[in-house]
């Protein structure tokens, strides 16, 4: 997004946690403090500005089980919009 290359693409999927979930996922990865977690994620576009453009948003705070059944609903609306733009051509 940052780059702004999605305007190219038809659909833009953005996928974005809360704050204290994204800070203590970097910590954790990363094995990062606090602060320099911190640093990262406020170079990053918010995650406002991030749905602003998207054409779906999966918020990814639970666990893998919702994030599955989150991603199946937000591909098939995808499928169904890319099919409607067969549909119109």
């Amino acid at each position: 997004v940052e780059t702004g290359g999605y305007r190219q693409y038809p659909e833009l999927l953005v996928v974005i946690a809360a704050p204290k979930t994204q800070l203590s996922r970097l910590q954790r990865r990363d094995k990062l403090q606090a602060v320099e977690a911190a640093k990262i994620i406020a170079s990053q576009m918010s995650n406002a500005e991030k749905q602003a453009v998207a054409t779906e948003v999966i918020l990814n705070n639970g666990d893998r089980e919702t994030l599955r059944t989150r991603v199946s609903q937000v591909w098939a609306n995808i499928l169904s919009r890319q099919d409607e733009r067969l549909l119109n051509r």
